[in-house]
């Protein structure tokens, strides 16, 4: 079954679990520091949230508005203390 609608949301964390992680399992073939640049998924557990977590967009089904193409260029803003 397909959803009618879904919201996806964004928050910055820190982890020293994850950067360690994803430090040591970069590709040996490439900078270390490309491998931040991936999108991770993770358990959200041991972490420190640096600000809200707010609201990114909504997908709506079905979106007769553009069947074939769909570009999203969004921007966020968050208070570093």
């Amino acid at each position: 079954m397909i959803p009618k609608n879904y919201t996806s949301f964004i928050a910055p964390i820190m982890s020293s679990t994850v950067h360690r992680d994803v430090w040591n399992a970069a590709d040996p073939e490439k900078p270390k520091e490309k491998a931040f640049e991936v999108p991770y998924v993770i358990m959200m557990n041991n972490k420190y949230d640096i600000d809200d977590t707010q609201e990114l967009f909504t997908f709506e089904h079905p979106n007769f508005g553009n069947l074939f193409f769909c570009v999203m260029m969004l921007h966020e803003y968050f208070h570093l203390d």
